[in-house]
């Protein structure tokens, strides 16, 4: 959907903000 598309585009934009934050928060899971 189109949700999927939005959260998507957030990660990507978040991943290259604080690549450090988003690689622990891929480590919780």
């Amino acid at each position: 959907g189109g949700g999927e598309t939005l959260l998507r585009a957030l990660w990507v934009d978040t991943t290259h903000r604080y690549p450090l934050e988003a690689m622990a928060c891929l480590n919780d899971f």
